[in-house]
């Protein structure tokens, strides 16, 4: 499903739902606008160009990541944090297990992480809210096209 939230002004909400559309990601996203909208009594044409702003993420990008279906993805994170994606809360990989069987290291197992580690890159440069770089170390300055792992792969130049 394709979920759409609207606030207005004074804090007033609605909420529209449609089916995803895959193929063509914002025909779901209007469908489910003029869904919300219709609450108000409003047509997308009359409300959207008065959009202060909007957020948008589809599931069907969601979906085939953690179905692990399409391309293969790797993620760029902060230098020194390459590692946090592959730990997880304690929770999740005991999920189903009695609480005696949460006490032994036996039980316990990892999920595949979602971006296998030779696809994570760090970089030590920053980008503020502005849209500004701050400076790449004279570490980091130069090496990270060519040190990318997914280098060669589809997309990749």
């Amino acid at each position: 499903m394709t979920d759409t939230f609207v606030v207005d002004r004074a804090g007033g909400f609605v909420v529209g739902k449609a089916q995803t559309t895959p193929q063509d990601e914002s025909l779901g996203f209007m469908s489910s606008a003029r869904d919300a909208l219709g609450y108000w009594d409003m047509t997308a044409e009359e409300a959207l160009p008065g959009i202060v702003s909007g957020i948008y993420s589809g599931t069907a990008m969601l979906n085939r990541l953690l179905e692990r279906k399409g391309r293969k993805v790797g993620v760029i994170v902060t230098g020194g944090m390459e590692d946090m994606l592959r730990l997880e809360r304690g929770i999740q990989t005991y999920l189903g297990y009695s609480y005696a069987d949460r006490l032994h290291v036996a039980t316990h197992h990892h999920n595949e992480p979602l971006v296998p580690r030779e696809l994570v890159k760090g970089v030590r440069e920053r980008i503020d809210l502005f849209g500004d770089r701050s400076p790449c170390t004279r570490t980091t300055r130069g090496r990270r096209s060519r040190s990318w792992p997914g280098r060669g792969s589809r997309g990749w130049p």
